[in-house]
């Protein structure tokens, strides 16, 4: 934890030795994560990934893999991994959000749909989630269910301009 780079040095000297060594790849994935280096950490992941087992069974390198695809804007990696980690971790709403917006990205918008309206039932009630699921609304067409759900989603009483806008739009 206070070397990075010796870490980083020591884990691919271990991959040079032994490919097959996933939990130095993980490690390397959560050291560039940390750094905010999302490519080389996303590589370092799906490196980890590439192995049956054990690696596929552990929710942190999914959701490591989702975030750093949700920096990169690749969707449909997004989708991948937090679907993944979702199946494993199903009562956590954290990675919704994000699964929905990519699914929204990629013109999916029932299933984003869904994935907002879970995400509100599981707690994330807050003013993204609502939102996102007006924008889905939207897209499918779904117009006044659409303004309605914008005007529920004031914050301290507020809409914001933008929203204002779409209502009237």
């Amino acid at each position: 934890e206070k070397d990075q780079e010796k870490a980083l040095d020591a884990l691919t000297l271990s991959l040079e030795k032994e490919s097959d060594f996933w939990p130095a790849a993980m490690c390397c994935g959560q050291i560039y994560e940390v750094q905010e280096n999302w490519r080389t950490a996303y590589g370092y992941y799906n490196k980890a990934l590439s192995h049956e087992y054990p690696a596929k069974a552990l929710p942190n390198l999914h959701w490591g893999a989702a975030v750093c695809c949700n920096r990169l804007k690749n969707h449909a990696g997004v989708e991948q991994h937090a679907s993944d980690y979702l199946k494993m971790v199903s009562d956590d709403y954290e990675l919704l959000g994000p699964l929905g917006w990519a699914m929204m990205k990629q013109g999916k918008y029932t299933e984003a749909l869904k994935v907002f309206e879970n995400q509100i039932r599981l707690g994330e009630d807050g003013v993204h989630a609502v939102r996102n699921r007006a924008e889905a609304l939207a897209k499918l067409g779904r117009i006044q269910e659409a303004i309605e759900t914008w005007k529920s989603s004031s914050f301290r009483g507020q809409l914001p301009k933008y929203v204002k806008d779409k209502i009237a739009q």
